[in-house]
This record gives structure tokens, C-alpha cells and sequence, in this order.
């Protein structure tokens, strides 16, 4: 399954991405520089600002939390 993001909704929070089985991409999160994967037995959390496209393999199996961006934003900044 792959998506694009639609329009240019602006987010202010915190995502926690994690892989429980298959994988999943993050095409390009603004403040990672490249492409994120999340395989399983790993985690990916970044500042969400807009949208991202993402591209998942069959059967995965993932957990997203989503965080106030005033709470947890100095633990992914930079």
C-alpha cells in the first residue's frame, strides 16, 4: 500500500512510529533528510509539520502514537 499526502494541512505534533511486522517507509520527513524505515522491532519518532507520503509492505503491522507538539518536540529536535 503506498498513499500521498493531500493538501497542505500544517500539524504541529509528535509521531511514534512503531514497527510490529513488515515494513514501512516515510517518504522524505521534513526533518530527517531522507527517506525513514520502520521495520519491524524498531521505532521511528519525528516532529510532524505536513503530511507525508509512505509506502508499506503486505502484512505489516505497526503502532502509531500521536503526541501534543508542545510536549515532546525538544526530544526530536535537531
Amino acid at each position: 500500500m503506498s498513499t500521498q499526502a493531500v493538501g497542505t494541512h500544517e500539524h504541529d505534533h509528535i509521531r511514534l512510529y512503531v514497527g510490529l511486522r513488515g515494513a514501512m517507509t516515510l517518504r522524505d520527513p521534513h526533518d530527517q533528510g531522507g527517506d525513514a524505515y520502520i521495520s519491524a522491532g524498531t521505532y521511528f519518532m519525528h516532529h510532524v509539520v505536513t503530511e507525508n507520503h509512505f509506502h508499506t509492505t503486505p502484512q505489516i503491522g505497526n503502532r502509531t502514537f500521536i503526541f501534543p507538539g508542545d510536549a515532546l518536540r525538544s526530544l526530536v529536535a535537531g
